[in-house]
């Protein structure tokens, strides 16, 4: 069982600026939790290559961006440090393989080629597949 929340925002970069106030809003598109762990994925609409000298077209930004929301949730939701990282990009041509990252021991991100124009029910069984997931529970 898990529980999937599309776009929660209930961390903040920084807990504390100089007014003393939270700022910088996480909002991950896609955040799965079940079995001690958390998934977070987020969904770019970018189109990516093979080229591994341009990093097959992700952008720095991107990767910073799903670091800040590791870190985050691995320490603010107790998980143990079991937060895995997803980017999520249309497949093409050229972008068809799982590549794999890793930040640091512990904190991986994959991105992933998702097949578009897909209905529904195939599109939930393409994420039940990629991530193992049997069922999900509640979706919110």
């Amino acid at each position: 069982d898990c529980e999937v929340k599309v776009q929660e925002s209930p961390h903040y970069l920084m807990n504390k600026n100089p007014r003393g106030e939270k700022e910088f809003r996480l909002r991950p598109d896609i955040v799965v939790r079940g079995g001690g762990r958390i998934l977070i994925m987020d969904v770019k609409w970018k189109r990516l290559n093979n080229d591994r000298d341009n990093h097959y077209g992700i952008h720095q930004t991107d990767l910073y961006q799903l670091f800040a929301y590791g870190k985050k949730y691995a320490h603010a939701d107790n998980t143990g440090g079991d937060v895995r990282l997803f980017l999520l990009y249309p497949s093409n041509a050229k972008f068809r393989t799982v590549i794999e990252f890793e930040y640091e021991s512990g904190l991986p991100l994959t991105a992933l080629p998702i097949k578009l124009a897909v209905d529904k029910k195939e599109s939930v069984d393409n994420l039940r597949e990629l991530f193992g997931v049997e069922q999900v529970a509640k979706v919110a």
